[in-house]
Formats: C-alpha cells, sequence, structure tokens
C-alpha cells in the first residue's frame, strides 16, 4: 500500500512522540528514590534505546522531507520549464490565442492577438470586446463566447474580420477552461486565418462550373483512360459519364486512328504539348466525329489535361465545297456569289458570256452591269428575296464588258442567315429580240402593278389583272361599262373634266379621284391618260394612292414631329444616312449637310462598330425593331452614348432610327445596378410609395406581408395599417408630407393571408417628386418577445415581493451568493447579525468577518467544512454548530449555519443559500436552566446511582 508524504510525516510524529513519552516514564523511574535499584540497568538500557530510537525517527523523518522538497523543487524547475515552453509557443505561433473570464474580460493574449487587435497584452487585461471592438462585432463575439458556457465544450465558428490590408477569414476555435473544482471560470480561444483557402475554394468552384459549363470538350486523363469529363463529351458521343470513364479512351477512338493517338500520347507524357492533334472518335449511334484537341500534360501527377472542339460538320462543308467549286467551274449557265447587292464571286461561265472575270466583278454593286430600263426588275428582284421569297425568277439586260447587252434569264435565292445571295443566270438575248412586239406589250400589260385600261370614247374596252387586283372588276364585268359608272358622286367631275381635256387635244391629263370597288367601298386612283387622236382610243394608267391620300395629314404631322422631337430621328438607305432631325445636330453637333451621305460607321467609336453592324445586319436579316446602345462621336470629338432604336422599310430598304443620348444614364448605371442589386438583396423590407401606392418592393417585402408586385395596383399602403393604429399612423404620415423624417414608427400591418405583423418603419419624403422611401423591419417577433419579457418581468416582480415580504419576515439571516462568492440577496436579519447594512460590504465567507470555533469555544472550526465551501461543490448541509467571535468586540455568538447549493439545467453550481440563525440566547437559557436545576438538586440532596454525597 501506497503511503502518502503527509501520512509518513504523522506516523514518525506518533512513534517518535511514545518514544519521547516512554523516555520521560524511564527518567520519572530512575528520580524515584522507592524504585527497586535492580531495575536501573533496565532501565537505563531502555532509555538508551528510546534516545537510539528517536534520533532514528527524526533522521528517517528529515530524510523524508529533504526527499519531499527536492521533488518539489524538481517539480518546480519542471512546472517553470513547461511554463516558458507554453509561453514560447504561445507567443510565436501563427493563430491568434486568447484566454478571457466568463464575464468577457481578458486574462491574457499572444503577440498573434495583439497584432490583430492593435492593443498589448497587459492594456487588454480586464477589458471586454466592447471596450476597444465595434459594437456589433463586439456582441457577436459575447454572443459565441457565451454558447461556450452553456453548452460546455468546444465549439467551432467562422469570423470575418476587417484587416488594413482587407477582410480575413477565421476559424475560431472556442473551448471552457475549469479550475480544480470542476467549474468553468474562463474561455480560450485559437483563430486560423483560412482566407487564402476560402479564396482557393472560390476560384476553384468557378473553375469547376466552367469546366462543366464549357461548350467545347475538357478532360483530364491518364495515359489510357478518362479521369474526369465535362458534359461536352458524353453529349457528343452519346455514351454516359460512367461508360467514358470505365473504358480505356481508345474503345472510343476509330481503329485507324489508335497509333497516331498512341504516338500523341507519348509525346505528352515527355512534356510536349499537343496543339490541333485531329482523329476520329465512335458515337454511341454509330456515327463517327472528328475531334480536334490541344493538350497540355502534367508531369508531376502524370496527368493531362486537354481541350477539343467537334469539327466533324466544318470538315463535311469543305469536303462539300470542294465539290461545288468543280461543278461552279464547269457550268454552262453563268453562276454568282453575291452578299447584299454586290458581286463575291462569278464562274468561267460568266467571264464567257459577259466578258468580266472575277477581278472585274469584286465589290461591285448589281446595278453596276443592269441596262438603265431593268434596275427595276434587279432592285424587285432583290426585295422579294429579303421578303423571304425562297426562289425569285426574272428577265433583265446585262452590260456586257464591251458596251453591249444581254438580255438574261435569272433563277436567285438567299441564304437568310448570313445574308447570301446565290443566282443562275442564261443568255436569252436571241429568244427575247425574236419576240414579237404585242407579245412583250401585252405580257408587260399582264405584268404592270399600275392599273392599264383602254377606253374608246367614254366606255371601257380592256383591263388589264392590277384593275382586277385593285377593284375587284375583271374583264367581263368592265366591258362596254362607261368611266363615269365606277365614278364616286362627289369626283364625277374630275372624271369628266379630264376626258373633256383629252377631246380639246392636251396630250397628257393627270388627275386624283375616287373609284368604287367591286365591293362598295372606295379606292383612290391617281390616273394619267392620253388620247389617240386618230383613232380616238383612249391609255389610261391609274395607280392605288388611297394610303397615301390618308397618311398625307399623318405625314405633315409627322414631319413636324421629325422637328420638334427631343429624339434623336434618323431615316437611312441601305448604311447611309439620308435625313436628321434637329435634336441630331443639338446632341451631336452634324446638320444635314455633314451627314448627307455619310456612312453610319463615320460617327462610331472604333470599339462599337461591331454594335452598329451588328444592328443593321439583323434589320437586314428581318427583325422587325432592333435595339442597341453604342458611342457614337460628335462634332467636337466628344463621345456620348446612344440608345438607338432602328427598323427597316423591307419594300424600299429605308431604315428609321430613333437615338436618345444616355450618357449620364450609362455612367451612373453601375451605381444603379449595385443599388438595384443591394435592393433586391435586402434581409429588410424597402418600399417606394406614391399617392398611397407602393410603386416599387423589394422580394423581402413579398417574403414578410405576401403581396408581390401584381397586387401594387389593388392596394392602398394606408389601407393595410391595422384599425387600432390608424390614428398614430396618420400623425406620421402627416409628419413626413411636412418633410419631417420619420424612425423606430412601429404599427400592425395586414399580410395577404389575413394576419397581421408588427413592423418598424424608418421613412422620409421626397417633397418635390411627392415620393415616400421607406426601410422597414419586420419585428413581430421582437413584439412578442417584448410582451412574454413583460409578463415574465412582472411575474418575476411579483416573485421578488414575495420572496422579499417572506425574508424580511424570517427570523433566520438568509444570504444568497453567485458562484463567484458576490452577494446577490441579504434579507434584514443577516444584515442584522453582521451589523452592516450595506449587502455589497457582506461576505458570504464567514471568516471575512468573525473566528469560529466548535461549541467548545476553543478548537477553530475549518473553513473547508463550512457550508459555503460545501455548497459550491454541490452539498447540502443542516444547522452546523459553532461560535462566532467578533475580533472587534470580542462578543460571542452561538449560531447554526445551513447551506443549499443552487444548480443549473447542466447541474452545474451556479450559486449558493446560507442560512443562520442565532442561538446564543437559546444556549444562555439553556446553561441558567441546568445551573438552576443543579441549585435545585443540591437543595433537596438528590443524588445520582454513581455519584457521592452532595
Amino acid at each position: 500500500m501506497k503511503i502518502s508524504f503527509e501520512k509518513k510525516i504523522f506516523l514518525g510524529f506518533i512513534i517518535n512522540l511514545f518514544a519521547v513519552i516512554a523516555l520521560s516514564w524511564v527518567f520519572v523511574l530512575l528520580f524515584d528514590r522507592q524504585r527497586e535499584l535492580t531495575l536501573d540497568k533496565k532501565l537505563n538500557w531502555i532509555a538508551l534505546s528510546l534516545f537510539v530510537l528517536s534520533i532514528i525517527l527524526f533522521s528517517f523523518v528529515y530524510y523524508i522531507i529533504r526527499a519531499q522538497l527536492h521533488v518539489k523543487n524538481a517539480f518546480q524547475n519542471l512546472l517553470f520549464e513547461d511554463k516558458q515552453l507554453l509561453e514560447s509557443v504561445f507567443d510565436n505561433t501563427s493563430n491568434p490565442i486568447f484566454i478571457k473570464k466568463i464575464n468577457g474580460e481578458y486574462l491574457l493574449i499572444n503577440k498573434q492577438c495583439e497584432s490583430l487587435f492593435q492593443i498589448s497584452s497587459e492594456e487588454i487585461k480586464g477589458k471586454t470586446d466592447h471596450d476597444f471592438l465595434p459594437k456589433k462585432l463586439a456582441d457577436a463575439y459575447r454572443n459565441s463566447d457565451l454558447e461556450v458556457v452553456k453548452a460546455l465544450r468546444e465549439l467551432k465558428t467562422e469570423e470575418t474580420i476587417h484587416l488594413p490590408d482587407g477582410s480575413h477569414t477565421y476559424i475560431a476555435i472556442k473551448f471552457p477552461l475549469y479550475d480544480l473544482a470542476g467549474r468553468i471560470y474562463a474561455i480560450g480561444g485559437i483563430s486560423t486565418d483560412i482566407t487564402e483557402r476560402k479564396k482557393l475554394e472560390e476560384t476553384f468552384k468557378a473553375a469547376d462550373k466552367l469546366f462543366y459549363m464549357s461548350l467545347d470538350i475538357m478532360v483530364i486523363m491518364s495515359e489510357d483512360k478518362f479521369v474526369k469529363i465535362n458534359p461536352a463529351l458524353s453529349n457528343l458521343l452519346g455514351y454516359s459519364e460512367e461508360e467514358l470513364l470505365s473504358q480505356p479512351f481508345l474503345t472510343y477512338v476509330h481503329p485507324k486512328d489508335h497509333v497516331i493517338t498512341q504516338k500523341e500520347i507519348v509525346k505528352l507524357q515527355m512534356g510536349i504539348l499537343t496543339i490541333k492533334f485531329e482523329n476520329r472518335w465512335i458515337c454511341k449511334d454509330g456515327s463517327i466525329k472528328s475531334l480536334v484537341w490541344s493538350a497540355s500534360p502534367d508531369l508531376s501527377t502524370g496527368l493531362i489535361y486537354a481541350v477539343a472542339h467537334d469539327v466533324t460538320l466544318q470538315k463535311e462543308i469543305e469536303s462539300s465545297l470542294v465539290v461545288a467549286q468543280k461543278f461552279f467551274n464547269m457550268s454552262y449557265d453563268m453562276l454568282v456569289v453575291s452578299k447584299g447587292e454586290y458581286f463575291e464571286k462569278v464562274n468561267p461561265a460568266f467571264t464567257r458570256n459577259l466578258g468580266y472575270d472575277q477581278k472585274d466583278m469584286d465589290g461591285k454593286p448589281f446595278l453596276s452591269i443592269a441596262h438603265p430600263d431593268d434596275a427595276n426588275a434587279y432592285i424587285d428582284a432583290i426585295n422579294k428575296l429579303k421578303k423571304g421569297e425562297s426562289m425569285v425568277n426574272h428577265r433583265a439586260r446585262a452590260r456586257c464588258k464591251d458596251g453591249s447587252y444581254k438580255w438574261l434569264d435569272w433563277s436567285s435565292t438567299i441564304d437568310i442567315q448570313t445574308g447570301i445571295m446565290y443566282a443562275v443566270a442564261r443568255d436569252v438575248t436571241e429568244i427575247v429580240e425574236n419576240e414579237g412586239s404585242l407579245k412583250m406589250s401585252e405580257k408587260f400589260f399582264n405584268m404592270s402593278y399600275d392599273i392599264l385600261v383602254v377606253a374608246k370614247g367614254e366606255y371601257f374596252e380592256k383591263v388589264n389583272p392590277a384593275f382586277t387586283r385593285n377593284l375587284g372588276y375583271d374583264q367581263k364585268d368592265m366591258d362596254g361599262k362607261p368611266f363615269l359608272s365606277i365614278a364616286h358622286p362627289d369626283d364625277a367631275n374630275a372624271y369628266i373634266d379630264a376626258i373633256n381635256k383629252l377631246k380639246k387635244g392636251e396630250s397628257m391629263v393627270n388627275h386624283r379621284a375616287r373609284a368604287r370597288c367591286k365591293d362598295e367601298s372606295y379606292k383612290w386612283l391617281d390616273w394619267s391618260s392620253t388620247v389617240d387622236i386618230k383613232t380616238g382610243i383612249m391609255y389610261a394608267v391609274a395607280r392605288d394612292v388611297t394610303e397615301i391620300v390618308e397618311n398625307e395629314g399623318s405625314l405633315k404631322m409627322s414631319e413636324k414631329f421629325f422637328n420638334m422631337s427631343y429624339d434623336m430621328l434618323v431615316v437611312a438607305k441601305g448604311e447611309y444616312f439620308e435625313k436628321v432631325n434637329p435634336a441630331f445636330t443639338r446632341n451631336l453637333g452634324y446638320d444635314q449637310k455633314d451627314m448627307d451621305g455619310k456612312p453610319f460607321l463615320s460617327i462610331a467609336h472604333p470599339d462599337d462598330a461591331n454594335a452598329y453592324i451588328d444592328a443593321i445586319n439583323k434589320l437586314k436579316k428581318g427583325e422587325s425593331m432592333v435595339n442597341h446602345k453604342a458611342r457614337a462621336r460628335c462634332k467636337d470629338e466628344s463621345y456620348k452614348w446612344l440608345d438607338w432604336s432602328s427598323t427597316v422599310d423591307i419594300k424600299t430598304g429605308i431604315m428609321y432610327a430613333v437615338a436618345r443620348d444616355v450618357t449620364e444614364i450609362v455612367e451612373n448605371e453601375g451605381s444603379l445596378k449595385m443599388a438595384d442589386k443591394f435592393f433586391n438583396l435586402a434581409f429588410d423590407i424597402l418600399t417606394v410609395a406614391k399617392e398611397e401606392h407602393f410603386i416599387k418592393i423589394n422580394p423581402a417585402f413579398t417574403k414578410t406581408l405576401g403581396y408581390d408586385e401584381k397586387d401594387l395596383d389593388k392596394i392602398k399602403f394606408t389601407d393595410l395599417t391595422h384599425p387600432d393604429d390608424k390614428g398614430v399612423a396618420n400623425e406620421m404620415f402627416a409628419k413626413l408630407l411636412e418633410g419631417e423624417p420619420v424612425v423606430n414608427f412601429r404599427d400592425r400591418v395586414l399580410c395577404k393571408d389575413g394576419t397581421y405583423k408588427w413592423l418598424d418603419w424608418h421613412s422620409n419624403f421626397d417633397l418635390q417628386h411627392g415620393v415616400l422611401y421607406s426601410v422597414v423591419r419586420d419585428i413581430s417577433e421582437q413584439i412578442k418577445l417584448e410582451e412574454e419579457q413583460q409578463t415574465v418581468t412582472k411575474e418575476l416582480y411579483e416573485n421578488e415581493e414575495k420572496l422579499r415580504l417572506i425574508l424580511e419576515n424570517l427570523s433566520e439571516g438568509v444570504i444568497v451568493a453567485n458562484a463567484d462568492k458576490k452577494i446577490v440577496l441579504v434579507n434584514d436579519m443577516a444584515n442584522e447579525f453582521f451589523g452592516i447594512r450595506e449587502d455589497d460590504k457582506i461576505s458570504p465567507n464567514i471568516i471575512d468577518h468573525f473566528e469560529i470555533y466548535y461549541p467548545d469555544e476553543k478548537t477553530i472550526f475549518p473553513s473547508q467544512n463550512l457550508p459555503m465551501d460545501r455548497a459550491l461543490k454541490g452539498e447540502s448541509t443542516d444547522d452546523i454548530d459553532v461560535v462566532l467571535l467578533d475580533p472587534a468586540t470580542k462578543e460571542k455568538k452561538r449560531i447554526l449555519i445551513s447551506g443549499r447549493p443552487l444548480a443549473d439545467q447542466n447541474n452545474n453550481v451556479i450559486a449558493f443559500v446560507l442560512t443562520i440563525k442565532d442561538i446564543s440566547k437559546y444556549k444562555q437559557l439553556e446553561a441558567e436552566l441546568k445551573e438552576t436545576e443543579s441549585k435545585y438538586r443540591q437543595l433537596i440532596g438528590f443524588k445520582k446511582a454513581d455519584d457521592k454525597e452532595v
């Protein structure tokens, strides 16, 4: 059995005490004159033995004490070394470390923490986070500290700290520290800077996202297998990701490309980069895809990083182009490729027929070879193609290089996406020259877009199809009908006047009048008429101008608006300016003369030229309206941002554009986007209101109250206020209308589901624009907690009052103190007992006020056995009988002390209660009673069985 140091000393002391007593007894016997002299020799030996034993015991105790002191010094040295080591590690670690009390006061921080908080270890002692940190950050730190105290275990939190070089993210590990009694007395914390790790994580996430979103094929592979692939490869080949990763990649490579692929892998393993390596891959459906690869090896890991794109379609197109080129050159017909209205490519047959070679035609417009009389035929054909007709045929004359003309039959088509036109032409000069003039006339008569009429006297004889298309009457309807049969009653005189003028010999008469259609409607026609005097046959041409007549008023109005508009208005033909309005001059400085015939790109910022080109191309492709934003150069060489809206008249090719100067808006766009982003991301409700209606709300409004943007027109914000709060709300609104901002105004607001929520309003009213801006926070839970707190506070107050009345009426002194031995509650009896009226001057540790003895009034009572210390250890005590001596007055009191621990839900002692009962008077009465009883016994001569007679 192992004997402790204290027991060894105590045992040696007892044995030595017995030895000394025995030695003293021997000496007493030696001095006794009536002793037996024969015992002297034995007594001398006994005395000597006892003396030697005492010396041995003293030596034994000495060496034990010396050994224990040596061990103690060794432990102290070891403890000092450990402390030095701990301090060295503590101050030289790169992690901030701190230790603080439960109440938040710092006890110790290391050098890294000093650098972080810009405060020394000595300065920070006794301070809390609120003494040197912003309130919001300090509250957050304090809350996490309290979580550790509540949980009584290590907790990890992520914290962001703003330092001079930017925000840093830390992982903070906080843990409780316990004293020898197992009570938490402090909180330790170690923080690790993970800022770079967080940045790397975000970079990896972005890279991974791009990897999976890429339209190009991206793979990571070893020498024979894929390690990682993006969806583009699976989508192209048709195999699932699992199938592609589970098999060697050569499984999917075309067998004829295995060797070149393996050679390329060997090069990569040697560290040589691969650029534009092409091989074929077999798809799941059996088709073949050609891929072009660029790859880079990582020799340290043996992995290969590769990017590929599909060139199958490109190769097919290249093959088709070779075949097409052969036919293009061999054809007997003239083949032409053009972009817009300009030649791009002609075949040898074109050169043979017209004399122009490829160089002659590069960039030449179609109309450059058109006969002046046939220019419209070319234009009409081009316009029909632009309108979407798949095939257009026309016949027209083309000028040869030698200046002669040839008739060509054209068949044309257009690729809408690219705007490229393909045309085939055949020389039909001989055929055309041999056709009869009558046939030609008849053809033109029937083909004419204009209404053609032949009349004899005042009666119709012949009408062309255009007449039928426009007015509805065919040839049978009009045979022998008089001119005036189709005249509007109000316009009959116009027809009569025209006929009379012709009869009088005028060669050409023009007039405008209404004609009745077969469906009884009327159309305005512009007539040009002539008469053959010899035959009396009248020839008339008419054109439907109903739309022109109806729009004449509108056109005048449009011209006024064109000149008055604040917006810049532009009319262009092709890519060239034709007309600009005064607003254009005011904004950019150019007038009409400056812009006549100027191309659009002449005012474009070099970086924005593509934006103008894209817009024009979209219009050419048939988009009805194109919007774009780009910079335009002003006459003073500065640039302005313009917002363009453009459209095109497909028939005429005229482009109409409206532009507005948005320079200021563009320059402020960044701020507006940021503000809008914060508006939508805000946790608080943000509203903009005008004339009792919300005109803008953020998502937090919908999330909190349930109303969305569609509900805004249906509700007034004043109707949402709870009836009981409307009076106060109206007062606040009146203040806002006077220009006084409202802060922390609370009222209840009706939600879409019929419930009410408490909101806290911060509002400001823009008097100039009549707009109300508000920041609102949902405080329903806070109000609920406040109401609960009021209820609890009220109950607590009532309970405290009850407790106070009970305590004040107790005949015992009561002291309540916390785990730090600080007084929480003292009743009047306790004040009276200690003779101190101020509660905070009373110590629950009674030895601070009195000397404490056992009831024998001689033996000191050990302080560790007092109820206070035992209560802090979780023990309950009842009626400990002690005597208190006041050192100042020497007054004694006999008391009974009891103690009870108070524990939290985790069974940790957080406070204790002491009760003190003064029994001095009772003990005095008890002594007087015994004394009285003793006197009575003496008087009556009472004896006990073992007493002598008194």
